[in-house]
């Protein structure tokens, strides 16, 4: 729900954020208006090819309605005739104080229309940046809590798109009462994804669990899973593993989404050395050559990285 404590300007941009999450923070935007403005009347524009003329004749009073929520998509590729009507429509609605017609323009994310953006925030344009997606706030919304290794299970399967974390996180919270929700709930509803099987893998063989590791292994080759993805989990793993040694002051932002996750790894890495994580990146390597070679058994190479990991290298 949007948090407003003044009232909206007659127009808003909804700026950043992939597909999914802009698409979202407009129609928040959108609904938020329409509890003020029942009756009015909802509009749908693209900015790639809608003219001044098309802006203020939906911005205008009609038949059906006095009121109207215009929603112009792709703000970034407007006609500077456009981009001239959205900054006229923004300051005369500031000089008169009209606000039966709002717009909301939708522009992604990069620096493709940030001329255009500041023109429409001199004017007197709303700007709203949309924020990152975040597990945890998005259980909050749901009056939830999410367990650290569930969060992180999420944020490592589904973490390139927000659109799938988002309905995730309403599957778990339609499908079960638990408060908090932890990562087995988070792996049943995901049961069958190649990365859960992947993680699954890893985080029994990074625990020392060799032979639960080798079971899921082979179970979900012969399921189906494709070798790289295991491989591609081991490896991520292993590279978290590293990095947590690394002083954070020098890595780049982003590298551990919270400190509970660095600790986890820095905790796990006791007993590790450097030759026994070259090793295992060289076992995994060899394991992946395998995988891609025609007439080769990933397996032998898989099972062997794999107990490899859970002997730490040794």
């Amino acid at each position: 729900m949007m948090a407003q404590t003044v009232q909206t300007p007659a127009l808003s941009v909804i700026n950043g954020g992939d597909e999914f999450l802009n698409s979202r923070q407009a129609r928040q935007l959108r609904d938020h208006l329409r509890g003020d403005m029942p009756e009015a009347e909802i509009i749908s524009l693209d900015a790639q090819d809608a003219s001044a003329a098309d802006l203020w004749e939906a911005a205008s009073p009609s038949l059906l309605s006095t009121q109207s929520i215009v929603i112009i998509d792709n703000l970034d590729k407007a006609s500077d005739e456009l981009v001239d009507a959205l900054v006229s429509f923004a300051q005369e609605a500031k000089k008169t104080h009209n606000l039966d017609n709002r717009v909301i323009a939708r522009k992604p994310q990069g620096q493709k229309g940030q001329g255009i953006l500041n023109q429409l925030s001199r004017a007197g344009a709303q700007v709203i940046a949309v924020a990152d997606f975040d597990v945890n706030a998005e259980f909050t919304a749901h009056q939830r809590t999410v367990t650290a290794q569930a969060a992180q299970r999420i944020r490592d399967v589904l973490g390139s798109d927000s659109g799938a974390m988002a309905a995730l996180v309403d599957q778990l919270c339609d499908d079960t009462d638990a408060n908090p929700v932890d990562i087995a709930q988070v792996d049943q509803v995901l049961e069958g994804s190649p990365e859960v099987t992947g993680f699954q893998i890893s985080d029994a063989a990074f625990s020392g669990n060799a032979a639960q590791a080798i079971v899921a292994l082979r179970d979900g080759l012969s399921h189906g899973i494709a070798p790289a993805a295991i491989i591609g989990a081991l490896a991520a793993h292993l590279r978290q593993l590293t990095l947590s040694a690394v002083d954070p002051r020098k890595l780049p932002n982003g590298v551990f989404r919270s400190d509970w996750v660095r600790n986890h790894y820095r905790k796990e890495s006791q007993g590790w050395t450097s030759q026994g994580i070259i090793a295992c990146f060289r076992a995994l390597a060899q394991a992946d050559s395998d995988a891609k070679s025609s007439g080769a058994d990933p397996l032998y190479r898989l099972e062997s990285a794999v107990e490899l990991i859970a002997r730490k290298g040794r």
